[in-house]
């Protein structure tokens, strides 16, 4: 099984092969899931999502929904951002399969990147954890 880029397997995609097996839909579902993220956070379209692309394009993200710029993402702000991120999942249900969306998505959520606790999220936190997310 080919792996079409590197940061494939560290959000738990492994089942993705590119053109050696015919396309079931839980496949087309992952496929689609993937080549979003791809054409998304891959900003020199090399075919491969690296950690500084991933810390540039998290920085980004941060943000966008980063309201108060108080550089601190807290709960009322993580409802937009839920929401958005809800919606990209919501774009794949015409497919048979949006889990590989929402493990995709969820790398972003508060609870995954509230490393301290406290209920919000720091522009560093939310940075540092694009390693975690990359490792799956």
């Amino acid at each position: 099984m080919r792996r079409p880029t590197q940061f494939l397997p560290a959000l738990t995609l492994p089942a993705l092969a590119l053109g050696l097996v015919a396309l079931t839909p839980p496949a087309q579902a992952q496929e689609a899931a993937a080549a979003r993220f791809l054409e998304v956070w891959d900003l020199n379209q090399d075919g491969t999502v690296t950690l500084p692309e991933m810390q540039r394009m998290r920085g980004n993200v941060f943000g966008r929904f980063d309201e108060t710029g108080d550089g601190m993402l807290d709960a009322q702000e993580y409802v937009a951002f839920d929401a958005a991120r809800d919606q990209d999942i919501a774009d794949f249900e015409a497919l048979a399969d949006t889990d590989e969306m929402r493990k995709i998505a969820d790398g972003l959520s508060l609870a995954r990147n509230d490393a301290d606790g406290d209920g919000q999220v720091s522009a560093e936190e939310f940075s540092a954890g694009a390693a975690d997310w990359l490792a799956g």
